[in-house]
């Protein structure tokens, strides 16, 4: 069994990797430079608005 350490460096490694494919972030308008933050385009927005609406009605 892992112990606390073992677990929260294997969350911590799965949570740096930037697999920005598959969400908001693929699309990208600009990064703001003091945070480094993404921030999205308007078109990533409204998809990703569609998408929480359709799996919210199931």
């Amino acid at each position: 069994m892992k112990d606390k350490k073992e677990l929260d460096e294997e969350l911590k490694a799965k949570a740096d990797t930037k697999e920005t494919h598959t969400d908001i972030y693929s699309n990208t308008e600009y990064t703001l430079e003091d945070s480094n933050v993404a921030v999205p385009t308007e078109e990533a927005n409204l998809e990703a608005k569609e998408w929480v609406d359709e799996e919210n009605r199931r």
